[in-house]
């Protein structure tokens, strides 16, 4: 056959290309559907052979070489697909392009140049819509690793993920990088979420990190826990706070607790000094108060020409009988009996509890003094 004899080539139709396509297409939706089995890149082209308004009948084979390339005319992106003798039976003929390799980006169209018996066929045929659905598991470049394999209930993805926007679980409004409808667990900045609870853990965007179990929708804390058999809460990797042991020891300053509280360094539990009730009057003898907090009442009394006396009550009740009072008073000093002039009491009294003092009916210190002294912050209460 020489190279001066014309050809005529004839694609299949439109339509049956469009068939032949879509075939391809349905068949590598499968494939990707079931499994990341690889999805080969070709296509099966099939074309009419015709000389001289006669089709070409040779079973022998033809050279034929096909050609991808990025424009309608000219050179560039030109890639072989396929080369070599194809059989031709009356006129019909069918080849496997293969596209592996292809940089096909979507949307992006290729031209195919068919060259028989070393003689280019023209028009270059246009590849648009049908190969893309053979390139789908190349998207833009990337391999299947790239993608989530949705074939299952649950997703996965081999390799690492980058999400540049926020992620909702159970939610398609997420507010935070990371939203959880029904239970919040958030890592953000300024942003705070209006509904939910549960865990947070925020960042005010300049200063403070929080770790806060909260419900947003009533506006109230939450219990937290926090569980392991060893608690280490410090200012870095080495320099602890606070420790929990696994053996329920609690250290502060220290990680090697041996009591069941342990600290290394200073200890202050005690308020201020203070002679004023809550509202500011000064503490009396004969009167009842309420404690908001643990403490100390300490009671000074001297007499100049009479045996001092102190009478300390405390309870969790205040005394209306002779009887009540006797059953429930805790300290006195003074001696019935001898010239003692001074007396001085420190009485424990238990937050929530009643106390009250009293000196010798009739006589009058000539120096005393009421001093309270809370373990923390607390205060007498006046009844």
């Amino acid at each position: 056959m020489k190279k001066k004899t014309i050809f005529k080539f004839q694609s299949v139709t439109c339509k049956l290309l469009s068939v032949v396509f879509l075939s391809a297409c349905i068949v590598f939706s499968i494939c990707v559907y079931y499994s990341f089995a690889a999805v080969p890149c070709k296509i099966n082209y099939q074309g009419r052979l015709i000389k001289d308004n006669v089709p070409v009948d040779n079973t022998a084979g033809i050279p034929m070489i096909f050609k991808l390339f990025n424009t309608a005319t000219g050179a560039e992106g030109e890639k072989v697909v396929y080369s070599g003798d194809v059989p031709v039976y009356n006129g019909l003929f069918r080849v496997v392009l293969d596209l592996e390799g292809v940089n096909w980006a979507v949307g992006e169209a290729k031209y195919l140049q068919v060259i028989v018996d070393g003689e280019p066929l023209s028009p270059r045929e246009e590849l648009s819509a049908y190969p893309y659905a053979i390139n789908s598991h190349l998207l833009e470049g990337a391999t299947k690793e790239y993608f989530l394999n949705t074939s299952g209930e649950t997703q996965k993805k081999d390799g690492g993920l980058n999400i540049m926007g926020n992620v909702g679980i159970g939610t398609t409004g997420p507010g935070a990088k990371l939203s959880v409808s029904g239970g919040i667990i958030r890592a953000e900045g300024t942003s705070t979420p209006s509904t939910g609870a549960g865990l947070e853990l925020a960042y005010d965007g300049s200063t403070w990190s929080d770790i806060l179990s909260y419900d947003r929708g009533a506006s109230a804390y939450k219990k937290l826990r926090l569980r392991g058999s060893e608690i280490h809460l410090g200012r870095s990797s080495t320099d602890y706070v606070l420790y929990i042991s696994s053996m329920g020891n609690l250290g502060i300053g220290t990680t090697t607790p041996t009591a069941t509280l342990d600290v290394d360094g200073t200890v202050s539990i005690f308020g201020s000094w203070t002679t004023k009730d809550i509202l500011g009057n000064t503490l009396r003898t004969d009167t009842f108060y309420q404690v908001t907090t643990d403490g100390f009442v300490c009671v000074f009394n001297y007499c100049d020409s009479n045996k001092a006396y102190i009478a300390a009550y405390t309870a969790s009740r205040m005394y209306t009988t002779e009887a009540e009072r006797l059953a429930d008073i805790v300290l006195t000093q003074g001696l019935p009996l001898g010239y003692s002039r001074y007396a001085a009491v420190t009485l424990p009294v238990r937050k929530g509890d009643y106390w009250r003092i009293a000196f010798a009916e009739g006589i009058t210190p000539t120096l005393s003094a009421i001093r309270w002294l809370p373990i923390g912050s607390g205060a007498c209460v006046k009844q």
